[in-house]
């Protein structure tokens, strides 16, 4: 709303000259005893569009009201529809009576009283135009009170932009400039809300008084509508929900206690007395709206959210933007804009990791990966660890986040990455294996687990290390363990986050035995003979090694003698095995 329109009614009433006579003929009186009377006389007459009319009062209530610098009666005339007039003051002494002349009221006003009343035909042809053009806008608006409204506040936003200009004879505004020529400032767009909820069986009022922020870093006159929805009057400022990147509804159906953060106005308002609190059921649908009174609260809320990943949502709150993106990250958003509001913010554009845990330790991230299945697992995992946990987990190149890792189901190798800025972790194409690995705690049961694990000679091993294990584990001494249980090579033995062994691409040789005695050794060996086995190996406990190699190898020379090998080729391989070579 423009400055110079509403102080150019107040000083008009503050230099009239005192006048003596009669109320003029063709003006509509009454008398009023107080304030309040006076505010809705004049609200009842300008509902009307009453181009004159007269006002009689105590002369203490035009002093302390309409003519007092700080009452707010130029912003609570603009509040009833009348954007100017001319006014005389008649001084009766104790009694005041004013004029008022030559009333200018808003078109939409003007227009709805025209509809009302059956008079359009007397309306001037850009009147009529404007009628017609919002009868065309709502022609197709249907649904319940909320429904309708929430109908025309999307319709107005998407063909209007925000335009101002100080020539009063231009058409911005009023409702003629959003509805026939899409351009608007903040009177025109509350105006046409206006006529448009008249015409669609809405109660409506102008609000007129000063805001700072939105499309003004200062306080500046301004104007916006309450509607009344279900019985309760709501406000909402339709110039401020349409932003440029889209609609927002950071100022749709608001409380007088959220709106009063950045809107003054004089009150009480003309024949309506908006609600205090936020009415949240009035959220448009598909925009969710919240309250959130605290980080804690927040965190629940978002997680909420989180379940059914809005792209869209408003919350009600007073806490600051660090605080609440960080329990947005906590909630499992990955990205967003934001539009903000004292009280409220708007986010939009909000993208969802699919899959996301946030852990307060890193054995919650191994029970929560490990809790998931190759069913339903999306390509994506996110994990986001506390601060009490994330900073030892990404300290020393990361090596107990990769440790945390491979103590996983995860198959490896994992595809990984991490951000140490909020301790975020996220896994790639992700495959879990079919339960959680055997874990090893001692060389006795790494020799159980190997006895059983290649006796159906499978091509890769995987196992965990437990702890104090890990820390004396030897490599060398697992392919020692494999040599002897037939193994003849492999690509490579992988010691991952330093707690999961994996041997991959394992050969055996076709022909071994492990022997424990003489007997065990000879009766194999006869019948590798028998069968005409040219290669065959021998594995057995050192002891026993030691008994055969002695002397040359005399012991070792008749267990071949007796099973019908040739000596013509043998040899021995390392303390625990033997190699058996047949004729060439």
């Amino acid at each position: 709303m423009k400055y110079h329109r509403m102080l150019l009614a107040l000083v008009l009433i503050l230099a009239l000259a005192p006048l003596s006579g009669s109320t003029r003929a063709e003006e509509q009186s009454c008398t009023v005893s107080d304030t309040a009377d006076f505010c809705r006389a004049f609200a009842a007459l300008s509902d009307a569009a009453c181009p004159a009319f007269s006002i009689s009062m105590p002369m203490t209530v035009y002093r302390s009201f309409v003519e007092a610098d700080n009452s707010g009666w130029a912003f609570f005339h603009g509040s009833c529809g009348a954007a100017g007039y001319d006014g005389t003051l008649e001084d009766q002494g104790s009694t005041a009576v004013v004029h008022f002349t030559n009333v200018r009221y808003y078109s939409g006003c003007r227009i709805w009283a025209a509809v009302r009343d059956g008079t359009v035909d007397s309306l001037p042809a850009s009147d009529q135009q404007t009628l017609q053009a919002a009868k065309d806008a709502v022609s197709s608006i249907r649904g319940t009170e909320a429904e309708r409204f929430l109908q025309i506040h999307d319709w107005l936003c998407s063909h209007t932009d925000y335009f101002t200009d100080d020539d009063p004879e231009n058409w911005n505004d009023r409702a003629e400039g959003a509805l026939l020529h899409g351009q608007a400032d903040c009177d025109g767009y509350a105006d046409a809300l206006f006529l448009l909820c008249r015409l669609s069986g809405l109660d409506v009022r102008y609000v007129s008084g000063e805001a700072v922020g939105g499309r003004t870093e200062q306080d500046a006159g301004h104007m916006w509508n309450a509607v009344k929805l279900d019985g309760r009057w709501v406000m909402t400022d339709v110039t401020w929900d349409d932003q440029e990147d889209g609609i927002s509804y950071l100022y749709y159906c608001t409380g007088a206690d959220r709106l009063r953060l950045d809107h003054t106005w004089h009150e009480p308002l003309p024949d309506c007395s908006p609600c205090a609190a936020d009415q949240y059921d009035l959220a448009p649908s598909g925009v969710p709206m919240t309250a959130v009174q605290d980080a804690g609260q927040a965190d629940q809320v978002l997680a909420d959210l989180a379940e059914v990943k809005p792209q869209r949502f408003l919350v009600l709150t007073g806490l600051d933007g660090e605080a609440l993106e960080s329990a947005m990250r906590r909630a499992g958003a990955a990205s967003w804009s934001m539009l903000t509001a004292p009280g409220a913010v708007e986010f939009r554009d909000v993208a969802w990791h699919s899959a996301f845990h946030y852990c307060d330790s890193g054995e919650e991230a191994v029970r929560w990966i490990n809790a998931l299945d190759n069913e339903t697992i999306p390509a994506e995992l996110t994990l986001l660890f506390s601060p009490d946990c994330g900073p030892a987990l990404f300290a020393d190149e990361k090596t107990a986040l990769e440790r945390l890792i491979y103590t996983t189901r995860l198959a490896a190798p994992v595809l990984w990455g991490c951000s140490e800025e909020d301790y975020r972790l996220v896994i790639h194409d992700p495959v879990l294996l079919p339960d959680v690995l055997p874990i090893i705690s001692s060389d006795e049961s790494l020799e159980q687990y190997l006895d059983q694990a290649l006796a159906s000679q499978p091509g890769t091993l995987e196992f965990m290390l437990d702890g104090s294990f890990a820390a004396v584990f030897r490599s060398a001494d697992l392919f020692d363990q494999l040599y002897r249980r037939g193994v003849s090579g492999s690509d490579g033995l992988y010691l991952l986050g330093g707690v999961r062994v994996q041997v991959t691409g394992i050969l055996y040789y076709p022909e071994y035995r492990i022997v424990t005695t003489r007997q065990e050794a000879l009766d194999y060996l006869q019948d590798c003979a028998g069968r005409g086995v040219s290669d065959c190996r021998l594995y057995c406990p050192e002891p026993l090694y030691h008994q055969w190699t002695a002397d040359g190898g005399r012991e070792f020379f008749q267990l071949l003698t007796d099973a019908g090998y040739s000596l013509s080729s043998f040899g021995f391989i390392d303390a625990y095995r033997l190699i058996i070579l047949g004729e060439d």
